[in-house]
């Protein structure tokens, strides 16, 4: 397979990925981007190398998702009436409290790119299967 192909792949699904993740904000136009490209290279291309498609469009948002959770500090994060609240842990200045679907998103996004990254190779060993039958 052409790498360009690929990289086109990657690219529409990490347009995709960032749209859906940041829809509530700027994220609109790079879906319609990432829907456009997708059409087309399914025109284009058929669906030879979809697999990168997935790659892209798991790896991005998990990425950002990812980088998000670990990179600040643990808040100590309380549940009240009103909704989420935390307190900094002493010595810090910014923290936040996480919702449990920023981690059920970073897994979710993460498992696309696991099954994109399995795709390739099932289709490798289902190929070995066949000629030896």
């Amino acid at each position: 397979m052409a790498t360009p192909q690929l990289f086109y792949w990657l690219l529409a699904g990490a347009l995709m990925g960032f749209g859906l993740i940041g829809i509530l904000s700027i994220g609109l136009p790079f879906l319609l981007l990432g829907c456009g490209l997708v059409m087309y290279g399914i025109i284009r291309f058929r669906f030879r190398g979809f697999w990168a498609f997935l790659v892209g469009f798991g790896a991005l948002p998990a990425l950002i998702l990812a980088a998000q959770l670990v990179g600040s500090p643990l808040p100590i994060c309380t549940v009240t009436s009103t909704g989420l609240s935390y307190e900094s842990l002493p010595g810090t200045t910014s923290g936040g409290c996480y919702p449990p679907s920023y981690y059920t998103l970073a897994i979710f996004f993460g498992g696309i790119v696991l099954l994109g990254g399995v795709w390739p190779l099932l289709r490798v060993l289902l190929r070995r299967l066949r000629t030896r039958s």
